[in-house]
């Protein structure tokens, strides 16, 4: 190649790269060098958005909240059928009141009463029969009006006629009499007899009547139960006519003492339930509420005798309903809340002067936020009870309780 092209070639890249190369540099030597307060501006952050929450009007309440639930003492009733048998009647129901003398229920179309007493009837009593069961048995009748004897715990004639009684005056057929002695038939008249050897002389004897056997009623041991404290109530039952029991069954469960409201606590809660101090019960939905008061607080055990802790038992003036058994409620302790409906804000809105003078932010929409001068009352979950200045909030405003950046706002 000649030189000439060479030159040529190498005159059409340095212009090439002059003509690209010009304008930047004309750029950058006609830039000037920032000045100070440029420089500040350029390393401050980027401004922030308020972050705002409305003024609620509402119900404001305060306490520290527990969970509790409603539970029941509760005993087995048990039946103990003397061979296997069927049941013909059920008169137990859930919520029933048993009352002394009421007929339970019915095996193979014999009654099954109860009756108020703290022995249990495990076998039958038969006629001339003695003892304390005996005697429960005459107390009872005695309240029931069937029996006015003495209760000396002998099942005599006046008590089996009482029993006769109750059984009738139920609508059933008293148990059949059994003979418990001998009868003798009539004896004619006896003429004297003279004396024979070796035998002394015989006076006339007059002539006997007939001698009905004695009879009595034996009371079989499931004819009556007997329960330490009447009347009762009924929590279940899974009874059913027609079912079939043998041996020990058990007939129903029995509410033996008042349902309250359990509450588990720690040594640190302590303080907070003594025993007599109010609470307040409520449901989740504030559908329901009730004073209550610590009825009692016990310590629990394990099974080796260690503490588990302590449990609180509420109860109500009303009492607590047992249906309820299982139920979930918050209890509230130190309960506190204003009068109606206020003025409530989150407490993240409340702001102070150096002099303590509290005041909120109110965000009316323009370049800056208005100051507002407020009192605050009640405090509770975050959120605190405010009265403004001159009335100059109202439900809906706007507060500022915070600062977002930009970049957080504008995040998906």
């Amino acid at each position: 190649m000649s030189s000439w092209r060479r030159r040529g070639r190498w005159r059409l890249l340095v212009g090439v790269v002059l003509l690209v190369a010009a304008p930047a540099a004309a750029f950058y030597l006609g830039r000037r060098a920032p000045t100070p307060e440029e420089q500040i501006a350029d390393a401050a952050p980027p401004p922030t958005r308020p972050v705002t929450a409305a003024v609620e009007l509402r119900e404001l309440e305060a306490g520290e909240v527990f969970r509790g639930s409603v539970t029941v003492p509760s005993s087995a009733l048990s039946y103990k059928a003397e061979e296997e048998m069927v049941v013909t009647e059920v008169f137990l129901a859930a919520g029933k009141r048993i009352e002394e003398g009421d007929v339970l229920l019915s095996v193979d179309d014999q009654p099954v009463f109860v009756m108020e007493g703290d022995l249990p009837l495990i076998a039958p009593i038969k006629p001339k029969a003695s003892g304390s069961i005996v005697q429960r048995l005459q107390e009872s009748l005695k309240r029931l009006e069937f029996y006015g004897g003495k209760a000396d715990g002998v099942f005599g004639g006046w008590t089996q006629t009482a029993v006769k009684k109750m059984y009738k005056a139920a609508g059933y057929a008293p148990p059949v009499p059994e003979e418990i002695e001998a009868g003798q038939p009539a004896q004619p008249a006896q003429p004297a007899q003279p004396a024979q050897p070796g035998q002394p002389a015989q006076p006339a004897q007059p002539a006997q009547p007939a001698v009905k056997p004695k009879t009595g009623i034996t009371l079989s041991a499931g004819a009556v139960l007997f329960i330490k404290t009447l009347p009762i109530k009924v929590l279940s039952t899974e009874l059913q006519v027609g079912q079939v029991v043998s041996g020990a069954v058990e007939i129903a469960t029995l509410l033996t003492g008042e349902a309250v409201v359990e509450v588990q606590l720690t040594a640190q809660d302590l303080a907070l339930f003594p025993p007599g101090g109010a609470v307040l019960i409520r449901s989740d939905d504030g559908g329901f509420e009730v004073d209550g008061v610590v009825e009692s607080v016990d310590e629990t055990f394990d099974e080796t005798g260690g503490s588990t802790g302590w449990v609180a038992a509420i109860t109500t003036d009303r009492g607590v309903d047992p249906d309820a058994a299982g139920r979930s409620f918050q209890v509230v302790v130190g309960a506190q809340g204003t009068e109606g409906p206020v003025l409530v804000v989150p407490v993240t809105a409340i702001r102070a002067t150096a002099d303590d003078q509290l005041y909120v932010l109110h965000d009316t929409g323009g370049d800056a936020p208005t100051r507002v001068v407020v009192e605050t009352g009640l405090e509770s979950g975050g959120f605190v009870a405010l009265t403004s200045s001159g009335g100059a909030l109202a439900e809906g405003d706007r507060l500022i309780v915070g600062e977002m950046p930009p970049e957080a706002a504008d995040a998906p």
